[in-house]
């Protein structure tokens, strides 16, 4: 029985507490009940929609505005990791600056320890190293080692 006048008490609290957060809400942003934009505020005010932007960061570029370059190094060097996660396995891709030797010539197995090893393939491509065999849901680690050449040997 004490149970039972517990959990009503508790459940007329949160009722009680959701009542008074729609009338804060109501006091706070009254105009937010509108029907063309429900529990929400304009991003941009009514006064400047239709005008240019006041800041030159808001400005929009065209697609054919200059864009800044990416820094070039002189030496050989890691760029970025790339994702492939559209197919049933993954496929992580080590982005690199200059090419990589994809003749078979050079076994880069040597210069990447993925962590958990768990028979994880290499393959190479223009300037990608990519290891397959991954899975979903799994962390890994991938360390580089030094010496991983480019395909001029840098």
């Amino acid at each position: 029985m004490f149970a039972r006048k517990q959990g009503v008490l508790v459940a007329g609290g949160l009722l009680a507490a959701f009542a008074a957060g729609i009338l804060l809400g109501r006091t706070i942003a009254p105009d937010s009940g509108s029907r063309e934009a429900p529990n929400s505020q304009p991003v941009i005010s009514a006064e400047t929609r239709g005008q240019q932007p006041r800041r030159p960061f808001q400005e929009r570029r065209s697609d054919n505005a200059e864009r800044p370059e990416a820094e070039e190094t002189k030496e050989f060097a890691y760029r970025r990791l790339r994702l492939d996660t559209g197919t049933d396995a993954p496929k992580a891709c080590l982005q690199f600056n200059r090419e990589l030797n994809d003749g078979g010539d050079v076994d880069y197995g040597d210069f990447v320890r993925v962590t958990p090893a768990d028979g994880s393939a290499i393959e190479v491509d223009g300037t990608s190293l990519c290891l397959t065999g991954l899975e979903f849901d799994k962390d890994y680690k991938v360390r580089l080692r030094a010496g991983l050449p480019s395909a001029k040997g840098e």
